[in-house]
Order: structure tokens, then C-alpha cells, then sequence
């Protein structure tokens, strides 16, 4: 790595996005939309094992999350027209940040983890598919369970103890997103971006959301379809995409997986940094031990080995006891014997 090179690490995508991991994508969009030079894009699928994304600034210094990541390039100043926002700005940053927790976050989490079917068959399939093994049997699950506390956390006792819970908590988070994203789309009707004519770190933020919500297949296509049939918030998604690093993503058609296409230029080949660890191969050992010792425990081979085992022990003992019986018995008719002797 050069010396004025940045390397971003991040989960790897699929279906025309960098990638479906949520702080991957904005890492990724914050750079692009900031005018980060000297970029390389780093796929990884070790998720479980690292903190993604991260920012390698030189061999000896990293950085993970993507809060760290921003504050970095806001602190060294790298781009001084997009990250320096006056204090009006500074405030409707909050506040647009907050609203797309509010609306945004919840339909994101209930259409891709919440939803126990399309987590079957799209988000966790996917992602067990990308993690190295053995943690495709784990991130998962992981992250599922994280993602269902966060979003039924918003929810009052009342809801979550409902038998309806689950259709009362999707009536919900459709009619907050669809009211979000028509009040982004007027807003957007005579801007490029959300503060104007000049892409600012919020619009790093909308991006992210509008992007894993429209472009990753859902079994349920309401807000998938609405985002896709305003020109307004269709429009604001394409003009990102054509920037620098997104670009190279967003030419593969949506919907359509990008795993089997080759790396793109400016892209790190993925597997030229999945360097083999030996820890990693002794955690896989022993969980990959771990679940044979499982397998055999669940059809009753260990369990019948020792049952086998305790009913040798137990027929061994028994017949110990017959023995001892025996011997006492003749030791008592001897004795017997005798007594009758001497009596004579």
C-alpha cells in the first residue's frame, strides 16, 4: 500500500450493491460522495472475525467502525468542502439522522430479519453463503437476534404480547416509511441532494437506507416498489451511483447476484486478503469437533457406547455378588457341619 493510499475493508455485496452489511455501505458511500483519492476497495466475508468496515491507513495503523471511519476524514480535514457544515447545517444533519432512525431503520430491520420468511430464503441464505465456514452457521443467527431485540425494543408491551404482534409492527413500519420517503421525495424535487446542489455526509446516510431497500430482494415488495416508482428518489440514487467507487458497482443489474462476476477495476480482489490464521483453523476444528460430538450424542452413539459400557459393568457386579453368595453359603454349611460333629 502506498503511502497516501486509504484501503476500506468492507463486507462484500451482491444484487448490484457494495455490499449488504448496513456500515459497510456507508463507509463506502461517505467516501464517494466525500471525493476520498487514492481508495482501494477491500471485499471481505470474515465479518465474524473482524470489525467491518475498517480503513487501513498505513501497515501499522487501522481503523474499525464506520463512525471512526468518518471522524477520521473529518478530523484530518481530507475534504473540507463536503465535511465542513455550518452550524444550520450541523443541525439538520441531527435531525435527518434521527428521522431516518426513526422511520427508516425499523422497515429495514423488519423486511430483512424480522420477517422470518424472507430471512430464510434471502438475507440469512446470503449471508451464510458469503461467511467462511464455520461462521456461516453463526453470523446469521447473530445477527438476526440483534436485529429483532433493536427493532421490537421500539414496540410498547402491549404490541409485542399480542398474538397480531408481527402484522401489527409491519402495519406500523410500512406507514412510517412511506411517509418518510414521500417527504424526502417533495424535498428532493428541486435539489440534487438533501442540502442542495452539493452532496453532504446526510446524503452518505440515505443512500444507504434507499439502497438496501430498493435493490435487495424482499418477499414483500411494497417499499421496494414505492422507492422505485418515485423518479424523484430514483433519480437521487442513480446521480450517487455514478460516482467514484459506486459506479463500479452499480452497473450490474438489480436483482441480479454479482458473486460470480469477476473483480472490478480499482477493487481488491477479495480473496487476495482472506489470509489463512491458524487460530482460524483451530476454532474451525473445534467447532466442526464440537458438532460431530453433537451428531453422534443426537442419534444415540456415544449415549448406547456407554449404556453398553454400564450394563457390562452392572451384569459384572451382579455376578460378583452371586459368587460371594455361594462361597458364603458354603462357608456356613461348613460351619454348620462342624458344630454337628462336635455335638457327637
Amino acid at each position: 500500500m502506498n503511502q497516501n493510499e486509504f484501503q476500506l475493508n468492507i463486507f462484500s455485496g451482491d444484487f448490484g450493491s457494495p455490499s449488504i452489511h448496513y456500515d459497510s455501505l456507508l463507509a463506502i458511500a461517505y467516501c464517494s460522495l466525500a471525493g476520498i483519492k487514492q481508495l482501494k476497495i477491500n471485499l471481505r466475508n470474515d465479518l465474524y472475525y473482524n470489525k467491518l468496515p475498517s480503513l487501513s491507513i498505513d501497515l501499522n495503523e487501522t481503523i474499525e467502525g464506520v463512525e471512526n471511519v468518518i471522524d477520521h476524514f473529518e478530523t484530518i480535514n481530507y475534504n473540507s468542502e463536503f465535511v465542513k457544515l455550518n452550524d444550520q447545517h450541523d443541525f439538520d444533519f441531527i435531525g435527518h439522522k434521527c428521522l431516518f432512525e426513526n422511520r427508516l431503520e425499523p422497515c429495514l430491520l423488519y423486511f430483512h430479519w424480522y420477517d422470518e420468511e424472507n430471512y430464510n430464503e434471502n438475507i440469512g441464505r446470503w449471508y451464510a453463503k458469503k461467511a467462511p465456514f464455520p461462521t456461516n452457521f453463526l453470523l446469521p443467527r447473530l445477527l438476526r437476534k440483534e436485529s429483532v431485540e433493536k427493532l421490537e425494543k421500539r414496540f410498547p408491551i402491549k404490541i409485542l404480547e399480542d398474538d397480531n404482534r408481527s402484522k401489527l409492527i409491519e402495519k406500523k413500519v410500512i406507514s412510517d416509511a412511506i411517509s418518510c420517503l414521500n417527504s424526502l421525495s417533495t424535498k428532493l424535487e428541486n435539489h440534487q441532494y438533501l442540502f442542495g446542489s452539493k452532496p453532504t455526509k446526510i446524503d452518505a446516510y440515505l443512500y444507504t437506507y434507499l439502497t438496501l431497500l430498493s435493490q435487495l430482494p424482499v418477499k414483500k415488495e411494497i417499499i421496494r416498489a414505492h422507492i422505485r416508482s418515485s423518479p424523484n428518489l430514483q433519480q437521487y440514487l442513480d446521480r450517487i451511483n455514478q460516482m467514484e467507487y459506486l459506479k463500479q458497482f452499480s452497473s450490474i443489474s438489480n436483482g441480479v447476484s454479482s458473486s460470480s462476476s469477476s473483480t472490478t477495476d480499482g477493487i481488491i480482489d477479495q480473496d487476495s486478503y482472506m489470509k489463512i490464521k491458524w487460530t482460524d483453523v483451530m476454532f474451525s476444528g473445534a467447532i466442526a469437533a464440537l458438532f460431530m460430538i453433537y451428531y453422534a450424542f443426537s442419534i444415540g452413539i456415544i449415549a448406547t457406547s456407554y449404556q453398553d459400557d454400564d450394563d457390562d459393568d452392572d451384569d459384572d457386579e451382579i455376578e460378583e455378588e452371586r459368587e460371594h453368595e455361594q462361597e458364603q453359603q458354603q462357608q456356613n454349611n461348613k460351619n454348620k457341619t462342624l458344630n454337628i460333629l462336635v455335638m457327637i
